[in-house]
C-alpha cells in the first residue's frame, strides 16, 4: 500500500507541495449541508484515517446520505478490493 501511495505522490510532480497543503488545509464540513445529491459514504471497518465517529458525523451531516462500512479493510479498501463497494454502490443506485 505504501508503494502505491509513493507512486501517486511522486506523479504529482512539482505540484506535490501544494497538493498537500490544499489537502491538509480542505475543510469540507462547511458544505455537506448543501450537498443535494444522494451520497454514499464509505469507509474500512479497520480504517484508522477515517475514524468511526468522524465517519458517522459525515453521514449525519450529509442530507440524503447512505453509510456503507466495508467489514475486515483499511483505509485502502478501494485500491486493494473495490468489489464490495462497487457491489454495494450497485445495490444501493438500484433503490434510487
Amino acid at each position: 500500500m505504501l508503494l502505491l501511495g509513493a507512486r501517486e505522490y511522486v506523479r504529482a510532480g512539482p505540484h506535490l507541495r501544494r497538493k498537500m497543503r490544499a489537502m491538509l488545509s480542505h475543510r469540507p464540513e462547511g458544505v455537506y449541508a448543501r450537498v443535494s445529491a444522494p451520497t454514499l459514504v464509505v469507509r474500512g471497518e479497520l480504517d484508522v484515517v477515517v475514524p468511526r465517529e468522524w465517519f458517522d458525523e459525515v453521514v449525519a451531516a450529509l442530507p440524503d446520505s447512505h453509510a456503507f462500512v466495508v467489514e475486515g479493510h483499511r483505509h485502502e479498501t478501494l485500491i486493494r478490493t473495490a468489489e464490495p463497494t462497487a457491489r454495494e454502490l450497485g445495490r444501493w443506485l438500484s433503490e434510487k
